[in-house]
């Protein structure tokens, strides 16, 4: 739902873990994340996320990631992989 009706906005990744499992040979990550809310108010996430590896220099910490949330639940933000932040 956040992918098509969240706001804009942008995370920084704070941690970031590999579970150990893959999905397509795609590695599982854990992914510790702080977003500026469109409020401007910042909101700690941890959200665990299939990681095209080809994305996986954008999880190291400190990277900003371009996000949509849904800021009555920003747990279920979405991430634009693709889209420099």
């Amino acid at each position: 739902a956040a992918m098509t009706n969240g706001q804009d906005a942008y995370a920084t990744v704070t941690t970031a873990t590999q579970t150990g499992a893959m999905i397509n040979f795609n590695p599982v990550v854990n992914l510790e994340l702080m977003v500026m809310m469109p409020s401007g108010v910042p909101m700690p996430v941890t959200k665990q996320e299939t990681v095209m590896q080809m994305y996986l220099a954008r999880c190291q910490p400190g990277s900003r990631l371009k996000v949509k949330v849904d800021p009555a639940n920003p747990a279920g933000l979405w991430i634009d992989w693709a889209s420099p932040a």
